[in-house]
């Protein structure tokens, strides 16, 4: 792989991370008024409403090779895939957070930088030296970060850990079907399964109201386009070429992002101990780039025809 592909890639997932780190006041802003399932179902279908043009192209330029009809059942199974281990994360993610403060569900979230690299060990994906001390250097950060009271056992743990494993599970995925599949419409399928999925969800546990929805039209229309049109795309684009393991270190980096734009934008303490955990996970991310990658790939070419 050239150096230029390299940098490009890996540039490409840290704006998915910064993108994603300032995404969180507008998440914030909008459960004041939507329940999850309501928001996510919405945010989404923005996000496929906004993808659709480039996704059609990528349809369209699918559908002028013979792989493309050969291989739309298996592109279909594997969007499906993804968008259901997406919403599982993000629900997860919010259901735990009932029981568990902010702060610790932001840490256990955060611990796929860890289980990405274990997990790959299943398909074949090896990490190197780089990206384990990488990953538990990222890991310290993140706890010092998040954690601001004592680690005690409480009754959403288990359920916030299983919606980092399926945030783990993602990465992964998407490792390996972005190399596969046209990014754009890859990206889309997943976003459409996740707001359909939500929205099921949403009117069968949720009350939502035209008025609620209005009340959080500006934090939905920015998660909707940049959060997740914006940011997940760019993480398909950006893991065609990165290993999952690395691409967790420079994903985790979110949640640096996130504790700066409380700070800046909602007025929320930034301690010295947030700083020494910045440091820490900025640390990671440098330690997983300079001591290098080895990666043993699952076998799957590149088919960017499909």
């Amino acid at each position: 792989m050239s150096q230029s592909r390299k940098f490009r890639s890996e540039s490409l997932l840290l704006i998915a991370a910064l993108v994603w780190g300032f995404g969180f006041v507008g998440q914030r802003a909008a459960m004041s008024h939507l329940g999850p399932h309501a928001f996510n179902a919405i945010r989404f279908a923005v996000a496929s409403l906004t993808l659709l043009p480039l996704a059609l192209i990528d349809f369209r330029n699918s559908a002028n090779v013979s792989l493309g009809v050969q291989a739309h059942p298996r592109f279909v199974s594997s969007g499906v895939l993804a968008g259901v281990v997406l919403f599982l994360s993000l629900a997860l993610q919010q259901m735990g957070m009932v029981h568990v403060t902010a702060g610790k569900a932001a840490f256990i979230t955060g611990l796929y930088v860890v289980l990405v690299p274990l997990l790959g060990l299943f398909v074949q994906q090896l990490p190197s030296f780089g990206n384990w001390c990488g990953a538990v250097l990222a890991t310290f950060g993140l706890f010092l970060i998040s954690v601001k009271e004592g680690f005690t056992f409480a009754q959403g743990d288990l359920v916030i850990f299983c919606a980092a494993l399926a945030g783990a599970v993602h990465v992964i995925l998407t490792g390996i079907y972005g190399a596969l599949f046209r990014p754009f419409k890859f990206a889309w399928i997943q976003f459409v399964i996740c707001s359909v999925i939500s929205a099921v969800c949403a009117l069968l546990l949720e009350e939502t109201s035209t008025a609620a929805v209005l009340a959080s039209w500006l934090p939905i229309l920015y998660t909707g386009t940049v959060s997740v049109g914006l940011g997940y795309t760019l993480q398909v684009l950006g893991q065609r070429s990165t290993p999952a393991s690395h691409a967790a270190v420079i994903l985790s980096l979110e949640s640096v992002v996130a504790a700066f734009a409380g700070w800046l934008i909602l007025g929320e303490t930034f301690s010295a101990r947030g700083v020494a955990g910045c440091a820490l996970m900025l640390g990671g991310l440098i330690v997983s780039q300079l001591c290098g990658r080895r990666v043993a790939r699952s076998g799957a070419k590149s088919i960017c025809a499909v």
